[in-house]
């Protein structure tokens, strides 16, 4: 299965990293790197990718405190941390999720794993993606339908006439500031055009 995505890797081992990247590369998605905790809340600002692959250990800010801050900015967020590490105590994962992790995986990294999980988390992250635009779409649409109902409203009461009547009238006028918006557009379009043409 090919995704079209993007992956940061943040793990201070280099070996680590070009072992996942090669291997996430091979099924189509794209990665991002940092050898750093630090690094990696800056790269996972700028570049906003959709899914995280965290080492836990590492000098200086540690994959915990690296999720927090991920977790703690708004541009971060939402997207998902997978964890990668050798640390296998209990009370070490249920850490990892309770600073905003989303899944697990022991290394040394098993590439049939590493793949399910991450597919699986893309996936949902990506349904998460859809389904917030089409809120989006849905909230727009309510707020036009609710303003030309308010309109319609207005005109039934002030004008006395039925629904249809209203409506009609709203579609009218909707139509003619169209044709006006157009009829602007066309005559800008043409004025520019006559000052491009070179003279003779």
């Amino acid at each position: 299965m090919t995704l079209n995505n993007t992956v940061l890797i943040i793990d201070d081992e280099p070996v680590n990293i070009q072992a996942v990247s090669h291997f996430l590369e091979t099924q189509g998605i794209e990665v991002m790197m940092a050898k750093s905790g630090s690094d990696g809340v800056s790269r996972a600002i700028k570049g906003q990718p959709d899914l995280i692959l965290l080492d836990i250990r590492m000098p200086g800010m540690d994959g915990f405190e690296t999720c927090h801050r991920l977790k703690s900015d708004v541009i971060t967020k939402d997207i998902p941390v997978i964890y990668m590490t050798g640390l296998t105590e209990l009370d070490d994962k249920l850490k990892a999720f309770a600073v905003g992790g989303v899944d697990y995986l022991t290394k040394p990294i098993q590439e049939p794993e590493l793949l399910a999980r991450v597919t699986v988390h893309l996936q949902i992250s990506n349904l998460q993606k859809e389904l917030a635009d089409e809120n989006a779409r849905l909230e727009g649409a309510l707020d036009t339908g609710n303003v030309v109902n308010v309109a319609i409203g207005m005109l039934m009461e002030r004008k006395t006439i039925s629904r249809e009547e209203a409506f009609e009238i709203i579609r009218k006028q909707a139509r003619t500031q169209r044709r006006k918006v157009t009829d602007v557009a066309n005559e800008l379009l043409t004025s520019s055009q006559k000052q491009k043409r070179p003279a003779r």
